[in-house]
């Protein structure tokens, strides 16, 4: 049998979840994560990812498909409305998965288009396959407690904000054994303290 030319089986899996209350730097912390990504595909219904960060943006699924499907670099965003939006646009980005053009694949506002047990059918597919094909994932929410399980088994970075609900500062702690008290002691804005999380026992505490 053939091997597929799309898919590289030794690629490393990067899937990062970055989780904080409004104005904690989560959004902030993703573009300057994805800002070396000559191809980034997002799904961004409050529109943060715009042409003054250098996106073109679409609510119009033909338009998105068409754009998307160019090989050269494209930095592309569909503001899109519900999970039968967001459904048929991860299902469409995993179709055009292809590790000889490396995907940031970002989605912003998680919470509003998935549920709090196991991911939709797209985004898992997203989450459980696009490894090999070299999609980078770069999800965001600002409450932990409400997006799916399937983001918090395949991530293998974090970024923690502030988060003001006790039920997020108790399900991080848990999730990844950081400290309650460091969870609990971020500090919002003007502040933008954070963690990064880089897997059980390995983080880094952020204060500015």
């Amino acid at each position: 049998m053939a091997s597929n030319p799309r898919i590289n089986e030794q690629a490393d899996k990067d899937i990062r979840a970055y989780f904080g209350s409004s104005g904690s730097g989560k959004t902030f912390n993703i573009k300057k994560d994805t800002a070396e990504y000559t191809r980034v595909l997002a799904f961004d219904p409050e529109g943060a990812f715009n042409e003054s960060e250098g996106f073109r943006c679409t609510t119009d699924r033909r338009e998105f498909y068409q754009l998307a499907r160019e090989s050269g670099p494209v930095r592309l965003t569909y503001q899109g409305n519900g999970m039968a939006d967001f459904d048929w646009w991860c299902k469409l980005v995993f179709a055009l998965a292809d590790c000889r053009r490396p995907c940031a694949i970002i989605v912003d506002e998680l919470a509003g288009v998935t549920t709090m047990s196991k991911a939709p059918p797209g985004w898992h597919q997203i989450l459980t396959r696009v490894r090999k094909y070299e999609g980078r994932v770069f999800a965001g929410a600002q409450s932990p407690t409400e997006i799916d399980k399937t983001l918090m088994r395949q991530k293998n970075r974090m970024f923690i904000g502030y988060l003001e609900r006790p039920a997020d500062h108790e399900y991080m702690h848990k999730e990844t054994a950081i400290p309650l008290e460091v969870v609990q002691g971020l500090r919002p804005n003007p502040h933008f303290d954070h963690i990064k999380y880089m897997g059980r026992d390995k983080y880094k505490v952020v204060q500015n």
